[in-house]
């Protein structure tokens, strides 16, 4: 399941989105930690069944690309010290992806499975757990949060 939602927050609140300082690291929230992701959270709720939800990870893409698997992009969101050190694939409630930024932006679209999304500010995208998914090569500006709402705590975090 892939959903996509224009205009998802008030120009108020989309307004109150800072880009973040820790582009590229993910940070940890625990379950009433009062911070503007929770709008995000609150939204992703109406779609996905959050009842196990303990915390979830944010990161920032500020103008980058992950790097996949094999250096092509493509990737399934989960807990990475559950795969690397275990074998182990353990994903995510559902994968969140909110636009920020987008300047003079040609290509850096969003390609879950055979599904493009080009992106948009005030975009958010929510995709179900396990799906592989990349961005496209591009020019120009364009900043993404990246939440993943998980049922346990990861490792990484204790």
């Amino acid at each position: 399941m892939i959903i996509i939602l224009d205009n998802a927050l008030s120009p108020t609140t989309f307004s109150d989105f800072k880009i973040d300082n820790f582009t590229g690291k993910t940070k940890w929230f625990s379950i009433g930690e009062d911070n503007i992701y929770n709008k995000l959270i609150e939204i992703a709720k109406d779609y996905f069944n959050f009842s196990n939800l303990v915390g979830y990870e944010v990161w920032t893409h500020s103008n980058t690309i992950p790097i996949g698997d094999n250096d092509d992009g493509w990737h399934k969101d989960r807990d990475e010290l559950s795969y690397h050190v275990r074998k182990l694939f353990r994903f995510p409630i559902c994968s969140i992806v909110f636009y920020i930024k987008v300047k003079e932006l040609k290509g850096g679209e969003l390609v879950i499975e055979d599904t493009v999304i080009k992106p948009k500010e005030n975009r958010l995208v929510i995709f179900g757990p396990g799906l592989i998914h990349k961005v496209n090569e591009f020019k120009g500006e364009r900043v993404s949060f990246n939440i993943n709402p998980w049922n346990r705590k990861l490792d990484k975090y204790s």
